[in-house]
């Protein structure tokens, strides 16, 4: 079985490229992130996932190997294939995990092919099988987030520490 391909970027065509390898171009499917600054000649180390069905075979690469277990994690879900499991993860890997852990099904309908049915397939079959680690990066970066998020701009804040004070003031006159 293929796991790892590090190899040269010969050819893209659309989200497949061939990468050569000791003399042989494997054709892997890869995500729209993986191509995007990448140039024809440049070296790419790819995880691979190898979906084989009765129709064929395909190779599948991701740049980590956090991108390949997320993806294998949405092929587990009873009607998602290999291309829209690409397409979920076309919306971050963290937006995905948010998105199950939180149950907001409305997320993962941005993603192309998701309906809002299987989007709620995916939430109840994979948001309670999410380990202890993936929830607590998604709640750090949701932290994160809020905190370097401002409420109120810095004029706003001091309006409402001015009324503070005034109302402060004057209940002990």
């Amino acid at each position: 079985m293929i796991s790892l391909i590090v190899g040269t970027l010969e050819l893209i065509d659309g989200n497949d490229i061939t990468l050569l390898t000791n003399w042989v171009g494997y054709t892997v499917t890869v995500q729209s992130k993986t191509i995007g600054l990448k140039s024809l000649g440049d070296t790419l180390r790819l995880w691979i996932y190898h979906h084989q069905t009765e129709a064929g075979s395909r190779l599948i690469g991701f740049e980590t190997m956090e991108d390949k277990k997320i993806f294998s994690k949405l092929l587990s879900v009873n009607g998602l294939g290999p291309k829209w499991a690409l397409s979920l993860l076309e919306l971050g890997q963290n937006e995905v995990m948010q998105a199950i852990a939180s149950g907001e099904s409305k997320r993962l309908t941005q993603a192309s092919g998701i309906g809002p049915k299987l989007a709620s397939k995916i939430i109840v079959e994979l948001r309670w099988s999410l380990d202890t680690e993936t929830l607590q990066n998604i709640t750090n970066v949701q932290k994160k987030h809020l905190k370097n998020t401002k409420i109120y701009s810095d004029l706003d804040q001091s309006i409402i520490t001015d009324r503070k004070s005034t109302r402060l003031n004057s209940s002990h006159l």
